[in-house]
């Protein structure tokens, strides 16, 4: 399952949509940067099992740690995105997620963490997908 990045609720920050021809499909980011920045993707349909989380992201120097939560709850996901230069398109897994019971779940995005090196907590999302695994 893909998430469309186009229907995104802000819970925390400021963000918004970059076209980059360095980046597939552009990026939504979070301008202010801050600790606690979030976006929610409301009435995703995730059928109960396990899944694969799988992000496209950008890193550099001033990236936050990002978090995956489904339903309030932490999936695990810790991606650390710094870089000393940006890199584009960098892909990140999270395997092992369960999901106890069949349904609309919300999905957040969001760090509250960074690197000790990096000098902020942007969040450049390229892509972000759902893949049922068992």
């Amino acid at each position: 399952i893909s998430i469309d990045l186009n229907s995104l609720t802000v819970g925390q920050g400021s963000w918004a949509l970059l076209a980059d021809t360095s980046a597939i499909w552009g990026y939504w980011y979070n301008t202010t940067a801050a600790s606690g920045d979030n976006i929610t993707y409301s009435k995703v349909y995730l059928a109960a099992g396990t899944y694969t989380i799988t992000g496209c992201l950008i890193d550099g120097s001033n990236r936050g740690i990002i978090k995956i939560e489904i339903d309030d709850v932490d999936t695990g996901t810790a991606w650390d995105t710094y870089a000393a230069s940006n890199s584009y398109n960098h892909v990140y897994l999270k395997t092992g997620v369960t999901v106890a019971t069949s349904g609309l779940k919300t999905i957040r995005v969001k760090s509250n963490t960074k690197n000790a090196s990096s000098s902020a907590y942007y969040m450049l999302l390229q892509t972000l997908s759902f893949h049922r695994t068992a």
